[in-house]
């Protein structure tokens, strides 16, 4: 049995995705929808939209058999995605975008006010091991000003190359 990507870990699920407003935006699905399905058939009032721009037609496919209730859109996650949730309140952020957390996550949490990410922070072997690190550096000093990690680990299938982390917002959103 392979070991997989691994789970995601979330502080305080029952009150974060309680609530007929609950929205999840899911970064990264490739063919692995089993955080999707698993969130929805624990909180099945969530709205979960999904975000992969590298999906073909058998991906797509089996990504909406699995989980009809996904909304996916076959477009990668970038500056415009962040555009679209302006002002609104996500309670949580699942992204697995190999690298485009390094540009992208920084936009979104100064446009779109989330309560928890998670976010698998991949280390590129083609970058230097000391740009590498400053890359990582970097992002974390950023996300730092608005949330602090709670838990990380390894991705058991690939632990010298990618962190999962969980973080939560240090403040929590204006209701």
């Amino acid at each position: 049995m392979a070991l997989g990507d691994g789970g995601k870990t979330i502080c305080g699920a029952d009150v974060l995705l309680r609530g007929p407003a609950c929205l999840v935006i899911s970064v990264g699905i490739n063919e692995n929808t089993e955080f999707e399905e698993a969130l929805l058939r624990a909180h099945p009032n969530c709205q979960v939209v999904g975000y992969d721009g590298t999906l073909n037609a058998v991906k797509r496919m089996r990504a909406h058999e699995r989980v009809p209730a996904l909304q996916l859109h076959e477009q990668n996650f970038d500056t415009s995605v962040a555009a679209k949730y302006r002002g609104r309140t996500v309670q949580l952020l699942k992204i697995d975008c190999d690298g485009c957390e390094f540009t992208t996550l920084p936009t979104w949490v100064e446009a779109v006010c989330t309560e928890q990410i998670v976010v698998e922070v991949h280390r590129t072997l083609y970058v230097r091991p000391y740009a590498r690190m400053m890359k990582i550096h970097k992002l974390m000093m950023n996300m730092d000003k608005l949330y602090g990690i709670f838990y990380l680990e390894p991705n058991s299938q690939f632990p010298w190359l990618n962190t999962e982390y969980s973080m939560i917002r240090r403040e929590p959103c204006p209701r």
